[in-house]
């Protein structure tokens, strides 16, 4: 299980290597999550706002492969905005992360 301090490493580290550092900082937690619910990125005061919580699903925490592709998941949602869900924008960054080796250990 990753602790907080090593997902916050990870976080700062991905955001220089993948999205040249540009990504707020935010809160990560483990929270119970819904079953079918590995992470979700809370914004401030709607979906225009910068993020600033990620919360990853303390059911799947003891997985780390899993956890960590569910916090790139979470930051490719902080780096296009609240409000483009799973769409074409999310797909597209989503391709990009996969080109540049972001999820090496999937391949």
């Amino acid at each position: 299980m990753l602790t907080i301090i090593e997902l916050q490493g990870a976080y700062r580290e991905y955001n220089k290597k993948y999205f040249k550092g540009k990504l707020p900082k935010v809160i990560i937690k483990y929270k119970k999550l819904n079953d079918n619910v590995a992470g979700r990125t809370f914004f401030g005061y709607g979906e225009d706002w910068p993020a600033q919580e990620i919360h990853l699903s303390k059911r799947l925490s003891y997985y780390e492969k899993c956890t960590v592709q569910t916090l790139l998941h979470e930051m490719i949602h902080i780096s296009i905005g609240g409000k483009y869900k799973h769409g074409s924008r999310f797909k597209k960054e989503l391709k990009r992360l996969i080109k540049a080796g972001a999820f090496y250990w999937l391949l």
